[in-house]
């Protein structure tokens, strides 16, 4: 992705959320989370699960807004 956007981020700024609050919520390493939300790294599925159980998403939501992002 190269437009800087990830479902992450999407999620996150829906919530009002700070990349913090997200960190401590779902308990993923600051870097990683700081480059998943960039779009630089793709998210695999242990962290897809992390990351759903803190928006309170099913883990297939990520995927779905990434593919509306990429088009």
């Amino acid at each position: 992705m190269d437009d800087g956007f990830s479902a992450i981020g999407v999620l996150r700024k829906r919530r009002g959320w700070t990349l913090r609050e997200l960190r401590r919520r779902a308990g993923i390493d600051p870097g990683n989370l700081s480059r998943l939300e960039r779009g630089v790294d793709r998210i695999g599925p242990k962290t897809a699960m992390r990351l759903a159980r803190a928006f309170r998403v099913g883990m297939k939501t990520f995927y779905d807004i990434d593919r509306e992002l990429e088009q």
